[in-house]
């Protein structure tokens, strides 16, 4: 079965898949619902981390260029 691991966004804070209450969007595309769920999912960690972008590109993985770049396409700057 799938196993769930958190996402460490901090020393007390972490986020798992379950987190970002996954919705169904009606006559969306995948694209859209793709997008969705990325600036949903970015905004939650930017949260966690009071909106330390570097803090959140570091807890997902992410270059901190390519984290802003996303978030320009994903209109969250």
């Amino acid at each position: 079965p799938f196993k769930q691991s958190p996402l460490e966004t901090s020393a007390s804070t972490s986020l798992s898949i379950k987190d970002t209450h996954l919705r169904p969007l009606e006559g969306a595309s995948l694209a859209q619902a793709t997008d969705t769920f990325q600036r949903d999912y970015i905004q939650q960690v930017l949260t966690a981390h009071h909106g330390n972008w570097a803090a959140s590109a570091r807890a997902l993985g992410l270059d901190p260029g390519n984290l802003h770049r996303l978030a320009k396409r994903l209109r969250l700057k």
